[in-house]
């Protein structure tokens, strides 16, 4: 997504590395051919009418997947994913209020999708493993 944005917009990673459960005596092995699928978390535009050159951004989902060794790739097959970042001060929005990244991980050893909303602050990481876990603990 990184690449197709204006200059002058801010923006934050998702990282992240995904493996199994472990047993006694038994590191667990790394979720290979996850889904993990990053988009704002409602319909929305974003306005950047300081970018340099001006914009409107629609931002599509961004459809990553997990490698051999469970880490987050981005569609391109980049560890990672850049995305613009929830407080950066040059969008505007098309609604009120505060928005949102929302990530959905479909794995078959997870067995149903996860789904979890997190914000993104400029230029900081936000780590898959940590909001995947705390969205399965909350049920």
């Amino acid at each position: 997504m990184a690449e197709q944005l204006p200059l002058g917009v801010a923006l934050g990673r998702v990282v992240g590395r995904l493996v199994g459960p472990s047993m006694p005596g038994h590191v667990g092995l790394p979720i290979a051919g996850a889904r993990v699928v990053l988009e704002i978390d409602e319909a929305r535009w974003l306005r950047a009418p300081y970018a340099s050159p001006p914009a409107l951004i629609l931002p599509d989902p961004v459809n990553c997947t997990t490698d051999a060794d469970g880490l987050l790739l981005d569609e391109r097959g980049n560890p990672g994913a850049t995305l613009v970042a929830t407080d950066a001060p040059e969008i505007e929005l098309d609604s009120d209020g505060p928005w949102l990244w929302r990530a959905t991980i479909t794995a078959p050893i997870i067995g149903r999708p996860v789904t979890w909303t997190f914000e993104l602050p400029a230029g900081t990481s936000v780590d898959l493993a940590v909001g995947l876990l705390a969205a399965l603990q909350a049920g």
